[in-house]
């Protein structure tokens, strides 16, 4: 697992530890959704998928399952496994 992979889903842990706390996690969840839209924008497949898990969970933004499906296959288009597997999922339901 490559250290950015770690960094973000330490970051979702703790927005998820923060959850009962609406401010304080809403705020954090926004400031990485706008960070990742910056960066998925730019063609990076590991920012497009994470911001395909956020469209998905409703992290930072609300919750858009075509949203989510849309980055993701940007992701997968560009070679990322776990978008592959994620779209591959999405097929056998």
């Amino acid at each position: 697992m490559t250290k950015f992979i770690a960094i973000f889903l330490c970051l979702i842990f703790l927005s998820a530890a923060y959850s009962g706390r609406a401010d304080e996690g809403s705020g954090m969840d926004e400031k990485l959704f706008r960070l990742q839209l910056g960066m998925a924008e730019k063609d990076d497949p590991k920012s497009q998928y994470f911001l395909g898990e956020m469209y998905e969970y409703g992290l930072g933004t609300p919750s858009n399952l075509g949203e989510a499906f849309k980055w993701y296959t940007k992701a997968a288009e560009q070679g990322n496994p776990l978008a592959k597997r994620k779209l591959s999922h999405r097929a056998e339901i």
